[in-house]
């Protein structure tokens, strides 16, 4: 109430606020550029989003097969095929392996 009041005098005064003027205005051209960037990539999601996606899923694959190779032995062994460390490996098992049977 008090502000509708306080509005029509304010009209009939005839004092016109900043924003009713004729004010000539415009920004800096950095801001421009970043504003048209914004609107680009909400108007874009999945192309701007889609290689965040992909260096998550590499580093998730990363972490698992490092974790995996850490703790399994076989697995480690798998991935050194053309290093020569299968044999290394397949001698120490059938080593251990005789050993034990005597």
């Amino acid at each position: 109430m008090l502000k509708k009041r306080r509005l029509k005098r304010i009209r009939q005064s005839g004092i016109r606020s900043p924003l009713q003027q004729n004010v000539n205005m415009s920004f800096p051209h950095r801001f421009r550029e970043k504003m048209r960037r914004t609107f680009r990539k909400a108007k874009h999601p999945v192309i701007y989003k889609l290689p965040k996606y992909a260096a998550c899923f590499v580093l998730a694959v990363a972490l698992a097969s490092g974790t995996w190779l850490t703790v399994d032995a076989e697995a480690s062994c798998f991935f050194c095929m053309g290093t020569g460390a299968v044999q290394v490996f397949l001698l120490n098992m059938d080593l251990l392996v005789n050993h034990h049977k005597k």
